[in-house]
């Protein structure tokens, strides 16, 4: 039987990544969408705190301020509420979130700024009555797009296989995700959507496996990584497109390479392995001149950032004025921030797939440092800064491109850290809370409840505070995907343990 390139690609890739296989998906390989819609995944790389990110409003009882308070002592966020603080961001005549002005700064005192960051961090947080919850102090903006309802959050999510509480799990009854606390072990759970299967491929690239032919063949392909090669975008067939946040190619290529190069992929070959690297070789310098185009001509967007700055302009360490000067960056004030930088990249390819006619594509940067053993308070107050700004100057471009309901963008990590502490750090756990954001998000509400916090109580794994999660990465993945268009049928084939669990759609995504 003649055996076409597609059935060779096949086995080119299933030969090199064979212990990803899982049973083909048989659907429609084009589901016919008539609109565009796009899910863009900041992967919170060592296991976020998202105990001192999100935070409990009620005072008392177990999963209470009080509590928190006392089991975080010196490393817990204050219980001032800043709440009001948030309507003097808005600038009237934009809309825009306005930390420019050092008087309606929240870190400042007679227009002086809290340094170091650390003040900032534990002075206190915005508090969302309707979600129940409160948003760390170093996050205005994101507590400003709750407001505006374009934001959510989720409790208490991790990995699991099955339902499980500390009793099950004490009897030995519970079947658990495997190796439970390994950052890599984790990061492969969270990007297959299978917390007993590491091998698998990921979720992301299984989904366009089952649509392959949603985006017409593109050479942009459906998934797209501005952090280099990760799980989550390859299928048993799909290969992501993995770039830098600029186009590169090669660029010191003389013309007569670059033409030997073209009449590599040019030439009709019976011998399909040099046809495949031939394929290689051409794609490797043509895609980046596409790229490169779509660069040159990417919009200049007029809405500026939470500062007033120009929107993708990145805070440098030697600015004077403002926290800004504390972000993480170059001493020189030279180098970008890497969550900005790639976050206004996925725009450009977002406007542009929408413009060329493609229907769904799904972008991977991460957001690394979140591994905080020691020095947190510190460390962990700038990557929360970085986050929020970087999140809202993302937000504020979709909402100007005019694909605001069109754009979701969901938080993932390894895992959450321990509520108890070394008095400089945490520990690897397992829940975690995690925002989601976009005007297709059933926003200014919470998922979910907020657990309990007591060591050794009812919801710790052992004696660290080791939240046991009460809603499964499958739910939360499969709520996200029913929003971009996938059925019952094909989220069970992704998500084969999502069976266990009674709830398959949270509700945070409209329909």
């Amino acid at each position: 039987m003649k055996q076409t390139r597609r059935d060779f690609l096949k086995f080119s890739a299933t030969a090199a990544i064979s212990p990803f296989l899982m049973p083909a998906l048989s659907f429609a390989a084009d589901p016919g969408f008539s609109d565009y819609k796009a899910l863009v995944c900041i992967f919170l790389k060592g296991g976020n705190d998202s105990v001192n990110m999100i935070l409990p409003i009620v005072t008392t009882g177990e999963a209470g301020y009080d509590n928190y308070q006392t089991i975080r002592s010196n490393m817990a966020v204050a219980n001032n509420d800043l709440s009001g603080l948030i309507n003097a961001f808005i600038n009237d005549s934009s809309g825009n979130v306005n930390l420019g002005t050092q008087a309606n700064n929240p870190y400042s005192t007679n227009g002086v700024a809290y340094t170091p960051m650390t003040e900032c961090y534990v002075k206190g947080m915005y508090k969302r009555p309707t979600a129940g919850i409160g948003i760390n102090g170093l996050m205005p903006e994101l507590a400003q797009l709750m407001t505006q309802n374009k934001l959510a959050t989720v409790l208490n999510m991790g990995s699991l296989v099955q339902p499980v509480t500390r009793t099950t799990i004490k009897n030995n009854s519970a079947i658990l995700p495997t190796m439970l606390f390994a950052h890599n072990h984790q990061q492969r759970v969270m990007q297959t959507g299978i917390a007993n299967n590491l091998n698998s491929a990921g979720w992301a690239g299984r989904l366009f496996d089952a649509w392959s032919g949603v985006n017409n063949g593109s050479y942009l392909g459906m998934n797209t990584s501005f952090s280099g090669n990760n799980r989550m975008l390859i299928g048993n067939d799909t290969i992501p497109l993995v770039m830098d946040i600029k186009p590169q190619g090669y660029s010191s290529f003389s013309d007569d390479q670059r033409a030997i190069a073209a009449s590599l992929g040019n030439q009709t070959r019976t011998n399909l392995f040099r046809k495949l690297y031939g394929d290689f070789v051409s794609d490797s310098t043509e895609i980046p001149k596409h790229l490169k185009i779509i660069w040159a001509n990417s919009r200049t967007f007029n809405s500026t950032d939470s500062y007033g700055q120009p929107l993708f302009s990145v805070p440098k360490r030697t600015s004077q004025t403002g926290i800004e000067k504390n972000l993480p960056g170059s001493k020189s004030g030279s180098d970008n921030l890497s969550l900005i930088k790639r976050l206004e990249a996925v725009t450009k390819l977002i406007d542009h797939g929408k413009q060329s006619g493609l229907k769904r594509q799904i972008f991977f940067v991460e957001h690394t440092g979140y591994d905080t053993h020691s020095n947190q308070i510190n460390g962990h107050s700038l990557l929360l800064r970085e986050l929020s700004l970087a999140m809202h100057k993302f937000q504020t471009a979709v909402d100007e491109m005019g694909m605001t309901d069109e754009v979701t963008t969901f938080n993932m990590s390894d895992f959450g850290r321990s509520i108890g502490h070394n008095g400089a750090g945490t520990d690897h756990a397992w829940g975690g809370h995690y925002f989601v954001m976009g005007g297709a998000v059933n926003g200014n509400q919470s998922y979910g409840t907020m657990p309990s916090l007591n060591l050794e109580g009812t919801q710790d794994y052992g004696r660290k505070g080791r939240l046991i999660p009460e809603i499964a990465t499958d739910q939360y993945l499969a709520t996200l995907t029913k929003w971009f268009g996938a059925d019952d049928a094909l989220q069970a084939q992704l998500f084969p343990n999502l069976a266990n669990f009674a709830t398959k759609d949270l509700g945070f995504m409209s329909s």
